[in-house]
């Protein structure tokens, strides 16, 4: 899906994920500001990323729960989604995601999501 939408995956360490996604036309809502979906689909990929560092390479998970709190407008270039494990546990994990928008050279924070996950 990354490839899809023209993200890019910037790191990953165990528990921990960086993804980012410039700006496009298609990615809009209104101008020069991401659009929602496309920020909560950026965070859930995040969010997954982080949770399968700590997994065996053979493994796979679902969400059971998404929740993106939206904090500002996501005008900007670039937008950063920065996942984090928070917990993780043979049936469950969770994950937020602090997305940022990038102008120039300041960074905003925009979102929070929170993701839970099962294995399958």
């Amino acid at each position: 899906f990354l490839r899809v939408i023209g993200a890019e995956l910037v790191r990953v360490l165990p528990g921990c994920c960086t993804v980012e996604l410039s700006y496009g036309k298609d990615l809009t809502g209104d101008p020069r500001r991401f659009h929602p979906g496309v920020m909560g689909a950026l965070a859930v990929s995040a969010g997954e990323c982080a949770a399968l560092s700590l997994l065996s390479p053979d493994s796979s998970l679902t969400a059971i729960d998404r929740t993106l709190n939206l904090l500002a407008p996501a005008e900007g270039d670039v937008l950063v989604a920065h996942a984090r494990v928070i917990k993780s546990s043979k049936t469950t994990t969770v994950c937020t995601a602090e997305m940022y928008v990038r102008r120039d050279q300041s960074q905003n924070l925009c979102a929070m999501a929170l993701t839970t996950w099962v294995p399958g």
